[in-house]
């Protein structure tokens, strides 16, 4: 009596590959079944291949601020001001978009004035544009931003946050305004 072979070799395109048809084996595979284990298969490549790009990346990268000199820059600037607040200082974090007019706004008419900047100099302070990566999102998603631009001061110590909307129902604030805003919205989230 002569044993079917559990699986066939074909050539497709080029390549040999191996076939495991319902017929030549003991197991009968669903196309349900394989799908499901293919996608499984397939999350776990993608979370080992973004795991190995996270620790290239920490390897080669500059090093970490030790001062506030800036703005931080995306998902890599948050962990940096979150660090540098040491759990105990508050931390600005602006959400932004390219496209966002009232980004644009806020950027040049209230961030770019002086006034606005020498009271930012001694603040943490990150940008974020959640359309720049899957970790940026995913920070975006933490602190529900829901439209742009989003300015929340927020404060490890305590878990307190508050959002700043300089462009409220499309009036625009001051940068006198916008830095009393700021300064209560720092004495909340410090009590």
């Amino acid at each position: 009596m002569k044993i079917p072979p559990l699986s066939r070799w074909r050539v497709s395109r080029g390549r040999i590959v191996r076939t495991i048809t319902p017929s030549s084996c003991h197991q009968s595979y669903d196309r349900q079944s394989i799908s499901t284990r293919l996608a499984r298969l397939l999350s776990v490549m993608i979370a080992l291949i973004l795991l190995s790009g996270a620790f290239a990346t920490k390897a080669h990268s500059q090093p970490r601020p030790t001062a506030i000199t800036a703005w931080g820059i995306g998902s890599a600037g948050y962990g940096d001001a979150m660090r540098l607040s040491d759990g105990t200082k508050p931390v600005i974090v602006y959400f932004y978009a390219d496209w966002c007019p009232f980004c644009k706004r806020l950027n040049s008419q209230i961030l770019a004035t002086p006034e606005v900047e020498s009271y930012l100099g001694d603040v943490i302070r990150v940008k974020i544009n959640p359309e720049s990566g899957d970790g940026e999102r995913a920070l975006s998603e933490l602190y529900k931003v829901k439209a742009f631009p989003a300015f929340i001061i927020l404060s490890p110590a305590t878990g307190r946050q508050r959002m700043i909307h300089p462009f409220h129902k499309g009036v625009g604030m001051s940068p006198a305004q916008f830095v009393d805003a700021c300064r209560e919205a720092m004495a909340y989230v410090s009590q």
